[in-house]
């Protein structure tokens, strides 16, 4: 506000708005484009910093150098800085350095004050944005639980048939490279000798997709002990009377809750590729082909991986 204590908004009529979030009843922007703030009816291109004082950072910028402007203090261009307003009630656009150099410790101290409470505000927005799909997320959550348990379930039956069999088990441990790579240790040639100076080359022959899955552990009880709890007691009423200590701890909470449903999604992706019977054709055609040994156990074994359709009721 200024010195009459009149509130400072964003112009409607803008023809790019700016993304705005809301503190203490003062609305701070991230501006992306100049006719942001140049719309803006109190704006000057330029002020006198020896007449005019800031009052507060209205928002920040940092634009592509086609759309650098001159300051509003030093006249030379560049594209990163804030628009203030000054304690007579006007706006103008200005260079970090420039506020440094004409304002020092004041401007220092607005540009912190203005960075904390966006960063609070970026917090609350995102804190709104999970109680608006509070619902679905909670949805979400609770049904994917079993898809989670589903997904371990067929992974360690996988794993299970492939262990009862010790010449797919070793082919499984032995040759299994990084990102699931299968690969075969053979003579190098005189040409291979001569280049890598190496007496044995690996060479590619296969891969298993999704082999992460394998060791993967789904965050079943992280979601039911963290998540859910989070996202039930997360209301209206709740946000409206956090401090900015426990919306910072409120925040932390959000985020650890999105980053284990995340973690699930990637959990759940990794054991559909994993149970995919393209997976374990292309596994079994290893053997076929006599490049892996194995038995008449073992042929079976691979039968049975490739008919069961295990990807069937993991979703898509």
């Amino acid at each position: 506000m200024g010195s009459s204590g009149q509130q400072y908004t964003g112009c409607m009529n803008s023809p790019i708005a700016p993304r705005a979030v809301i503190h203490a009843g003062r609305r701070l922007f991230r501006f992306d484009h100049p006719s942001q703030w140049q719309s803006r009816p109190a704006w000057r291109p330029s002020i006198n910093p020896r007449v005019h004082a800031p009052a507060f950072i209205i928002g920040g910028y940092n634009l592509g150098k086609e759309l650098w402007q001159h300051c509003g203090l030093c006249k030379r261009e560049h594209g990163r800085g804030y628009v203030i307003a000054t304690t007579d009630e006007l706006e103008t656009h200005i260079g970090k350095d420039c506020g440094y150099t004409h304002f020092d410790v004041l401007f220092k101290d607005l540009e912190r004050d203005f960075s904390a409470a966006l960063d609070l505000q970026d917090r609350a927005d995102h804190l709104r944005d999970l109680l608006a799909r509070r619902e679905g997320l909670l949805a979400d959550a609770e049904a994917t639980m079993a898809a989670y348990e589903k997904a371990r379930a067929t992974v360690a039956w996988i794993m299970h048939r492939i262990e009862r069999e010790k010449t797919l088990s070793k082919s499984m441990d032995a040759f299994i490279d990084r990102d699931g790579l299968i690969a075969l240790e053979r003579r190098a040639s005189e040409a291979e000798l001569e280049t890598f100076k190496q007496r044995f080359v690996r060479e590619p022959i296969g891969r298993i997709d999704g082999y992460g899955a394998r060791r993967a552990t789904p965050p079943t009880a992280a979601i039911r002990c963290n998540v859910l709890p989070f996202l039930r007691t997360l209301t209206a009423e709740a946000l409206s009377g956090l401090s900015s200590s426990k919306l910072r701890e409120k925040s932390k909470e959000a985020d650890d809750a999105t980053t284990l449903i995340q973690q699930g999604k990637v959990y759940l992706e990794l054991a559909r590729r994993f149970a995919a019977t393209e997976n374990w054709q292309a596994f079994a055609s290893m053997f076929a082909t006599d490049r892996l040994p194995t038995n008449d156990r073992g042929r079976r074994i691979l039968g049975q991986l490739v008919d069961r359709g295990w990807e069937q009721g993991l979703g898509s």
